[in-house]
């Protein structure tokens, strides 16, 4: 979920059986609304995150976890596409990267609208990746601009994000508990990763005290405040640096 620029909250709604999947819109009466459920007539596979940039440009991915039989979006040549969309202003919708992650999970849009990254969340180790891509001044990908930040080789891979103000990326990723007979301990423990938006060089971590760690954002009244989701629990921690938060910062200067 992200609040777009007017307040209202859009959320990336769960596949329900035979149903939509749309991502939507709250207003601030409560009322819902769906922004988009398809794509070319194709249902999508199941929205995942979504965030927006400080111009109302909402992007968004489109993977799909679990059966797989009921997707609808294939190339031409058959292949599954599990990819990631930027939806205008105006409506309009744009399929921005196709098979260049093989599980977009989160993502998250940098202050200046330069550059878009995407947590790359399949589960094996080669897919276990942080990536980065340019951004032109119509919200699409340019072309062979794809750059690895960070690899978490066999641990958990990366899932949400969000950035502070001074444009260094929060990542929640790793594995502390080898419960499951397919998991290998790893020097990646759950935790925010803090990684430089440039050279992904890895700043500082952060550790969260349980796995599964997913979902995160910057809140507070200061924006000092990190929130993420870990073992089916909410959890907090003060920053040093305000987050960035496009609704609530997009008229300063976040550098």
């Amino acid at each position: 979920m992200v609040f777009d620029l007017e307040g209202s909250l859009l959320s990336c709604e769960e596949a329900k059986e035979g149903g939509n999947r749309p991502v939507t819109r709250t207003e601030v009466d409560g009322s819902i609304s769906v922004l988009v459920d398809r794509f070319e007539g194709k249902r999508f596979n199941s929205p995942n995150d979504v965030t927006v940039d400080p111009q109302g440009f909402v992007f968004f991915t489109d993977p799909r976890h679990g059966d797989r039989i009921d997707m609808e979006l294939f190339d031409e040549n058959g292949n599954a596409i599990e990819g990631a969309y930027c939806i205008a202003p105006d409506g309009e919708v744009t399929r921005i990267l196709i098979h260049e992650v093989e599980r977009p999970n989160g993502l998250a849009i940098s202050p200046d609208d330069k550059f878009l990254f995407i947590a790359n969340n399949a589960n094996y180790a080669a897919a276990r990746k942080f990536w980065r891509f340019q951004l032109d001044k119509n919200r699409k990908v340019v072309a062979n601009t794809q750059k690895l930040l960070f690899d978490w080789g066999d641990s958990r891979g990366p899932d949400g994000m969000a950035v502070d103000q001074a444009v260094r990326l929060y990542v929640t990723a790793g594995l502390t508990y080898v419960v499951e007979p397919k998991q290998v301990a790893t020097k990646f423990k759950a935790a925010f990763y803090v990684i430089t938006p440039d050279g992904g060089e890895l700043l500082e971590t952060i550790p969260v005290p349980m796995d599964m760690i997913t979902n995160c954002a910057f809140g507070g009244e200061d924006l000092q405040t990190s929130y993420l989701t870990a073992g089916n629990k909410l959890w907090s921690t003060p920053v040093r640096t305000p987050g960035y938060v496009a609704w609530l910062t997009r008229s300063k200067d976040p550098c």
